[in-house]
């Protein structure tokens, strides 16, 4: 257990070519908790690895993880595959009382970055998110945020047939979200979310997540959208929703005692 008491680590810098990136690159099993983080800048450049995940508190949390009453100020985060403004990637793990505020979450636009190629190497993957870029069987509750998520896509890998382009203001993308705790419960996003990319291919946002995956069943509950500059475009297809912004079929998505009010 890392235990911030209330403390606040101001300027922290990492430009790096490794990842995770992150406060704490990776956490497995471990809790972090009551901890600020003021005017960080973290940057990752690593092309290549399939754990590109970048998050300003951790880059990845794993099993039973829990990142408790953090909030990061004033900060910029630049990542590859999954950038979050609290965890990058999140896999059952739990992240609560988190806020995110004046800070930008954003990918690194640059014609190298190919995404992730997964499974049979057919599509790659691009997620961004106010306090998850991507989230797969985690607890995503009673979080804020007030920064700007900003996912510019302009190159998929050769091969990728198939791409998973997704920002959300607290969840970019929601994968295999099999428990009833799994999903986003009691968070609210006041931040503006940007989805655009240059290829023919399929741009989601959403207020609250940008995509639930196929095969997920998650919800979204008790949670609200106060944002209107919700945007997604594409030389294909941008799906900008209030709330989500596309939900995949064979998809048992949950959402409940939500909305989304009009500055």
């Amino acid at each position: 257990v890392f235990d911030g008491n209330g403390h606040t680590i101001s300027n922290f810098k990492n430009d790096v070519t490794v990842a995770p990136n992150g406060m704490f690159a990776y956490i497995d099993g471990g809790t972090v908790k009551n901890l600020t983080v003021d005017n960080a800048y973290l940057k990752t450049t690593n092309t290549k690895k399939s754990t590109s995940f970048s998050g300003v508190i951790a880059g990845y949390a794993g099993a039973n993880s829990q990142i408790l009453g953090c909030t990061v100020l004033n900060s910029e985060i630049v990542g590859v595959i999954h950038t979050g403004g609290i965890v990058g990637k999140s896999n059952l793990s739990t992240i609560s009382d988190c806020v995110v505020s004046d800070t930008r979450i954003a990918n690194l636009d640059d014609e190298t970055i190919q995404g992730k190629c997964e499974v049979d190497n057919t599509y790659a993957i691009f997620t961004a998110g106010g306090i998850v870029g991507w989230s797969q069987d985690s607890n995503i509750k009673n979080c804020i945020n007030y920064g700007t998520v900003v996912l510019n896509v302009k190159k998929i890998n050769s091969g990728a047939t198939y791409s998973l382009l997704s920002a959300g203001g607290i969840v970019g993308q929601i994968y295999q979200a099999k428990t009833a705790a799994s999903g986003v419960t009691e968070c609210i996003n006041h931040g503006s979310v940007f989805g655009t990319t240059s290829l023919e291919q399929r741009m989601t946002v959403g207020g609250i997540v940008g995509r639930f995956r196929t095969g997920a069943s998650g919800k979204i509950e008790s949670s609200y959208n106060l944002s209107t500059a919700i945007t997604a475009s594409s030389q294909h297809i941008g799906n900008a929703g209030q709330l989500v912004g596309f939900i995949n079929n064979n998809t048992t998505a949950t959402v409940k005692n939500c909305m989304s009010v009009a500055h």
